[in-house]
């Protein structure tokens, strides 16, 4: 726990020096995050933000869109996806779909690891976005996307940070909003007025 904890502090330290200004603006999720109701045994839809960051790196100047849920607890349910990982992270978005159709067409009820991919990089290290195909019923399948670090070769989520779940319509409004910022659709909008 303290060797994490002293690496952890290593990689924002590296991130600090490496990342210059970073600008940022909240901006619509257009889809909802669900978490799990242990009272009522449901999963229940949460407000879902997004905001669009752009930094200056060492290595030139980087877009990430990061969602944000708000939890039950003080817990943060959040996970972002930078440009350059966009495609990898709506593959495995896309075969969750296609895992969802198969399931309901079979009847099968699974919980089953899909991926974890690159979501952004903070210095030497990266965030990792770790995706997990779990079923509610025969009829309700969830995607369950928790950010994660890699520590000494192992993923590990963050103690505080709880996963984010949507069903099909929202992973396919997910897949979207994705595509959106990939094609520079959505962009970081002046607000030096507000003063």
């Amino acid at each position: 726990m303290v060797m994490k904890k002293i690496l952890l502090a290593l990689g924002l330290a590296f991130y600090i020096i490496s990342v210059g200004a970073v600008e940022e603006q909240r901006i619509e999720a257009n889809f909802t995050g669900f978490e799990a109701n242990k009272i009522n045994s449901q999963y229940m839809p949460r407000p879902t933000f997004a905001k669009l960051r752009s930094m200056q790196a060492n290595n030139g100047s980087k877009a990430l869109i990061q969602f944000e849920m708000d939890s039950y607890s003080s817990s943060i349910s959040t996970f972002g996806v930078a440009t350059e990982f966009i495609d990898e992270n709506i593959e495995v978005i896309q075969k969750y779909l296609e895992w969802a159709l198969m399931a309901k067409e079979r009847g099968d009820l699974l919980d089953k690891d899909i991926a974890t991919v690159k979501g952004f990089d903070v210095g030497p290290f990266y965030e990792w976005n770790s995706y997990q195909f779990h079923s509610g019923n025969k009829e309700s399948h969830y995607l369950v996307i928790t950010e994660k670090i890699k520590m000494l070769g192992f993923f590990q989520r963050q103690e505080d940070n709880v996963p984010i779940t949507v069903n099909e319509e929202n992973a396919n409004l997910l897949i979207k909003r994705l595509l959106e910022f990939k094609e520079g659709k959505i962009t970081l909008t002046k607000t030096d007025d507000y003063k």
